[in-house]
């Protein structure tokens, strides 16, 4: 069973948009992760994990430290890592080549429908360490389930598959890359990550919602971050200048299958 879910959260004391749409009865099984300076705003009756003091806003990679430590509290057991300021859709099954479920395509879930997709999730946990939802905003796929493609602002995670090797990866040296990171350490050793293209994610920090990291990156902070991950995985990641990365700003190339497919190729 998915025995926490956690979310990771900062100055939105009063917007717990992740929190405010789970069903009753997944709420009981929520940690909010805090820093320790706002843990006491907090009045949610639910469990907290605060962070050590060392890591906050004022750390450039606090957001990756947060991970890191989340990662390493939650030990082998099944969990969900999700940001703060997302919401679960649907896609309707007519896209997978099947009958149409009479489903708005991209509608957003009611609550029996997140159970169901929590339900569904830990059967993949079962055979996968990492797997999620495919974005919203993105065209449809016309496959119910892909391989080794990323899943951001919402992982479901099994510990089990990884967690003894937490002390020999490096998963703190980007500030805005650190789940491209933590998924290509994944791959290279050999671990596959599927990804659910029924169930939706829709992430508001990439939309209207203030966010502290994303509203205070730089293009410098990013570009560091590309340089970063391509020395890293120099073989897996290169830099791409578009204009099409987040506010315009630098953004990466990622090859992942190629990840996994030939996970001799680990980080330097």
């Amino acid at each position: 069973m998915i025995e926490k879910i956690y979310i990771p959260t900062l100055h939105r004391v009063d917007n717990q948009i992740t929190y405010d749409h789970l069903p009753d009865s997944l709420r009981g099984r929520v940690v909010f992760v805090v820093q320790e300076w706002e843990r006491d705003q907090y009045a949610h009756d639910v469990e907290y994990l605060v962070l050590p003091p060392e890591i906050n806003k004022e750390d450039r990679y606090c957001l990756a430290k947060t991970r890191q430590y989340i990662y390493q509290t939650a030990g082998k057991k099944k969990y969900v890592v999700i940001d703060d300021d997302v919401k679960f859709a649907r896609r309707n099954r007519k896209y997978f080549g099947e009958p149409s479920n009479d489903i708005e395509t991209k509608r957003f879930c009611r609550p029996d429908e997140v159970e169901e997709m929590f339900t569904k999730f830990d059967t993949y946990l079962d055979e996968f360490p990492v797997c999620g939802c495919y974005p919203r905003d993105l065209p449809p796929s016309s496959t119910e389930v892909s391989l080794n493609r990323p899943v951001y602002t919402t992982m479901f995670l099994n510990g089990e598959f990884f967690h003894e090797d937490l002390k020999t990866w490096d998963l703190t040296t980007c500030r805005t890359g650190e789940d491209v990171n933590f998924f290509l350490h994944l791959l290279t050793n050999g671990h596959q990550i599927r990804r659910d293209n029924e169930f939706l994610v829709s992430n508001n920090s990439m939309k209207k919602v203030d966010s502290f990291i994303w509203d205070t990156q730089t293009a410098e902070d990013s570009l560091k971050d590309v340089q970063t991950l391509c020395e890293m995985f120099p073989h897996l990641v290169s830099y791409v200048d578009d204009g099409k990365g987040y506010k315009g700003q630098p953004r990466m190339k990622v090859k992942w299958k190629d990840a996994y497919n030939n996970s001799e190729v680990l980080p330097i």
